[in-house]
């Protein structure tokens, strides 16, 4: 539900000197009179408006109409800049997003890969149906192809999209670099860049074409390999 400051002028003397009034093509179901110039709307469902009017009818039969309110669209990300990212996160991204609003109280959380994305920032949009700038810091995360959604006012979510990707893992070295053959097993260390940001990220590791039983991720340039 949302809730609507109506200014003007002419508004009565009293709550009972309003009739109805309705935004977006949506009956107020509570009306609160605060002066001649003021009254609030509450109870609004956050739904897509059928016009763009405020209506205000008073009971005199009176009646005053603004188009006031500004349509969106389904709101979409339409580019990230820069689209990638170490497996640490932390990369500052500009991310453009059309039918988002116009400030930042219109966005209420952006996501990459299901993660929130921190720090978020908004240049006002200089209307004209350009795109929405919005910047934030990446999250921890891994894999190609992540989703990066934008939820504003009203709940809506843009669409999935396959718009951002963290950067792959190289493997640098391992130890030791050298084993015998045979029935002996070992336990290697494997060194290198983005090998991920949480256990979950590593779904295996493989030494000569072998699997290891277990993997233990020290950090995003070190893990374990067990029992290969």
């Amino acid at each position: 539900m949302q809730t609507f400051n109506i200014s003007g002028q002419g508004f009565g003397h009293s709550r009972r000197d309003i009739y109805r009034a309705s935004v977006g093509g949506e009956r107020c179901p509570e009306i609160t009179w605060v002066s001649a110039e003021l009254i609030i709307c509450s109870g609004i469902r956050m739904t897509q408006w059928s016009s763009g009017a405020v209506e205000v009818e008073l009971s005199s039969n009176q009646s005053m109409s603004a188009q006031l309110l500004q349509r969106y669209g389904a709101p979409r990300v339409t580019a990230v800049q820069p689209d990638s990212a170490g497996v640490t996160g932390g990369v500052r991204h500009a991310i453009l997003c059309a039918d988002c609003g116009e400030a930042f109280v219109d966005v209420i959380n952006v996501t990459i890969g299901g993660k929130t994305c921190e720090n978020v920032t908004v240049e006002s949009s200089q209307g004209g149906g350009l795109p929405l700038t919005i910047n934030c810091d990446s999250p921890p995360g891994a894999g190609a192809s992540q989703s990066v959604e934008v939820k504003t006012r009203g709940y809506r979510t843009s669409l999935a999209n396959t718009r951002f990707s963290y950067v792959a893992p190289t493997v640098t070295s391992i130890s030791p670099a050298e084993m015998l053959t045979g029935t002996i097993s070992y336990n290697v260390t494997v060194y290198g860049s983005n090998l991920g940001a949480a256990q979950s990220d590593v779904e295996w590791i493989s030494i000569g074409q072998q699997r290891c039983n277990a993997v233990l991720l020290i950090s995003s340039t070190e893990a374990t390999c067990f029992d290969v």
